[in-house]
């Protein structure tokens, strides 16, 4: 379900829409009691915008049905809390008023004095109090977007662009009805804009989303600009500054939250000349040619962001608030999560504190060897406990240590939620028990009952799966209850998969431990699906694409790796992994956008296959066929049939790991400012970074670390063996 959301300006309420209303939360200063519903607002009606005026109870509002008609409305005490619990009273919601429109509302500010109505030619200045419609701005491009801000303050100062085609920004007075002066902020279209509390800076974006600037509202002087990256593109989503303007966060389509630091927002004084030193001309000059030939090594950059563990197409909105007397970054998806990280100033890092799930069934808190599906977190555990690593980077990815605790020993399997909080662990002492890590709290709860060991666990936000020989088990993940049992299942090696997004929990499994059948099961239907026929041979590996629409497929040989159609169960692309030397595949594992698939097994090789449409199944789409296209899609059936290793598509890159011939590894891709990164992890302890160019056969090895016991010794290749092969 698509959620529309929206925080009101300092941070204090959040509202979430959905198809029949919405609902205003207060955001508390206290972590255990962070989200109180205020008010819940049933319309029946889809709402597209929600603006709430601070924390009062008016809030202004435009529905799908009627896109041309803002509602002014006064919320009434509809949930109060009478000895903790929840209470209706006889309080409405009231309608004020109405305001029609010529076309579509594209976007709505409000603050004490005025509010502000963004049409797709013009903007509408009201009155606050009376609403009364004194000023139209017609001097917007004819392809607004509804790109506006208004500031907080009582000034009301309105930013809007000027062009379609330029960064230009008009800077309007909306209490003396005036405009006040025109910036130059970027060379492309304006996609983001945001005042701070006072209306002292205004921050940019263009829709490259490269570069974000800041500006003097006063003078319309450039402050400072950073750098979000430099050769991947994005769509700013949302800007929001700390209350005291010392940080600046921002969320775009890459999926990632940047957290930018503001420590040179005044003007440099330009020395006298009587005052300038010849070497400080020269510094002055010379950064000054960085800043126009070489501008991206100039440039700071964000002193934190995080992955969002939800899909990066998911529009986002953030907002920047002091909880407790520490900075916390919250975020809100039109999926409809809402997520807190907490701002850890020595260590420059943001760490996910809390999660829930807003609107529907899913109100209660989501308290908070693997890596998690996004490749942005890594999990090891051994003989002395576990640790959980955080992967970030700016130019290439950076492992660092983000949990460590010797809570349990001789870890057997291990799996995080995303990057939330939640850790699932089970110990070789005992098989049978899985055990549920909170990383700040410790245990919070143990899954018991099982009667062989556990293989393997699987976790989203909506389901977590156990897998042991002969059974996996559902359950519900906000509260541990059990939701279901698949059994009679034989799985020796507890094999399973499972979507990583809540919209699909399709789960993974072999039927058989002869044969190479798949079966699928919907996780929230609780019903069987077509099962695939696959391979030959026993499944050794599966997995999902990020989107749950194609799943990979590895048999015992491992000479194989199959890609099917999840939906109809069709063979889409076949890969040869190595047609004389038998190998048992350890991971396959997607690029986020399913361009490519890596693999790693017992020899010791790492491949990587390009998903391309080229290589697609021939024969498996229904089309005519002329006499021709027949005969050729029949003598290609023949030379797959009895030559399948001549025709199948090979690996587009490889590299032999460093590691020793009895481990086992993992692999994971990365994206970092444009480049394709492979990590890869393996079980005597090594973190390998791999960045992969198109057009090369080989994947570079960049950076290595020590993992576990020997954890920090980055570049350290003094116990590291050979590649296999070579002696």
């Amino acid at each position: 379900m698509s959620h529309t959301v929206s925080f009101n300006f300092n941070a204090s309420c959040l509202a979430c829409g959905e198809d029949d209303g919405f609902t205003v939360y207060r955001i508390n200063n206290d972590r255990q009691n962070l989200l109180e519903k205020f008010v819940d607002v049933r319309t029946e009606e889809k709402p597209r915008l929600i603006e709430h005026l601070h924390r009062t109870r008016f809030v202004l509002s435009v529905s799908e049905k009627r896109p041309k008609e803002l509602a002014a409305m006064v919320l009434g005490k509809q949930v109060t809390t009478i000895s903790s619990v929840p209470q209706q009273t006889s309080s409405q919601n009231q309608v004020i008023d109405t305001l029609k429109n010529p076309s579509d509302i594209l976007s709505v500010r409000v603050n004490s004095k005025r509010f502000i109505v963004c049409l797709k030619d013009m903007i509408k200045v009201y009155v606050t109090m009376n609403m009364t419609n004194i000023h139209v701005i017609k001097d917007l491009p004819e392809t607004s977007s509804g790109t506006v801000d208004m500031a907080a303050s009582d000034n009301s100062i309105i930013a809007y662009p000027s062009s379609s085609e330029t960064g230009t920004i008009t800077l309007f007075d909306g209490i003396g009805l005036k405009k006040m002066m025109t910036i130059e902020a970027h060379n492309g279209p304006i996609a983001a804009l945001k005042f701070n509390k006072t209306a002292e800076f205004l921050a940019t974006a263009s829709d490259k989303g490269t570069v974000i600037r800041l500006f003097s509202v006063q003078t319309g002087e450039r402050l400072c600009e950073f750098s979000r990256g430099v050769t991947r593109y994005a769509t700013i989503f949302s800007l929001a500054f700390s209350e005291d303007s010392s940080f600046l966060a921002s969320t775009s389509n890459t999926g990632t939250v940047h957290l930018f630091k503001l420590e040179h927002t005044r003007p440099e004084k330009e020395e006298s000349e009587a005052q300038e030193s010849y070497f400080s001309y020269y510094t002055r000059f010379f950064r000054k040619q960085a800043e126009i030939y070489a501008p991206a090594a100039v440039r700071p950059k964000s002193s934190a962001d995080c992955s969002l563990p939800v899909s990066s197409e998911s529009r986002s909105v953030c907002a920047l608030r002091m909880i407790e007397d520490q900075l916390h970054l919250l975020v809100l998806t039109c999926d409809g999560y809402f997520f807190v990280y907490e701002y850890n100033d020595e260590l420059s890092s943001l760490t996910l504190a809390t999660q829930r799930r807003l609107g529907g069934e899913e109100e209660e808190a989501d308290d908070d060897k693997g890596f998690n599906p996004k490749g942005d977190s890594l999990s090891f555990g051994d003989s002395n406990g576990y640790m959980v690593y955080d992967i970030n980077g700016y130019a290439q990815p950076e492992l660092r240590l983000a949990y460590k605790k010797d809570f349990v020993r001789d870890i057997s399997v291990i799996e995080r939620l995303h990057h939330a909080l939640l850790l699932f662990v089970v110990s070789k002492l005992h098989p049978k028990i899985v055990r549920v890590f909170d990383l700040r709290n410790g245990e919070v709860h143990q899954l018991q009952g099982f009667s062989s060991d556990v293989f393997s666990v699987r976790a989203s936000f909506n389901l977590v799966i156990v897998c042991t020989a002969d059974t996996i088990r559902l359950y519900v993940t906000k509260n541990m209850t059990l939701k279901h049992a698949i059994t009679d299942i034989p799985n020796p090696k507890g094999l399973v998969d499972m979507t990583p997004l809540d919209k699909k929990a399709l789960i993974a499994f072999p039927c058989c431990d002869v044969t190479g059948r798949v079966a699928l099961f919907d996780g929230l239907h609780l019903k069987e699906m077509r099962p695939i026929e696959a391979h030959n041979g026993p499944i050794a590996a599966l997995k999902f694409s990020p989107s749950g629409d194609l799943l990979a497929t590895a048999s015992d040989k491992g000479t194989v790796i199959r890609l099917f159609d999840v939906d109809t169960g069709t063979r889409v692309f076949e890969f040869s992994r190595g047609f004389v030397r038998y190998a048992h595949i350890h991971c396959l594992s997607f690029s986020a956008d399913s361009r490519y698939l890596a693999s790693t097994s017992s020899t010791g090789t790492l491949h990587l296959y390009e998903l391309d449409s080229r290589f697609r199944e021939m024969g498996n789409t229904e089309r005519e066929e002329s006499l021709i296209s027949s005969y050729t899609n029949y003598f290609w059936k023949q030379t797959e049939h009895y030559m399948p290793a001549v025709v199948r598509p090979k690996s587009i890159a490889s590299a032999s790991l460093f590691t020793s011939q009895d481990a086992a590894s993992i692999c994971t891709f990365r994206a970092v400012d444009g480049k394709q990164f492979v990590l890869v992890a393996s079980t005597d302890g090594y973190f390998f970074v791999y960045e992969f160019t198109e057009g090369s056969p080989v994947l570079t090895l960049l950076q290595q670390w020590r993992i576990g016991d020997k954890g920090g010794e980055k570049n350290d290749f003094a116990d590291v063996l050979c590649p296999f092969g070579t002696h």
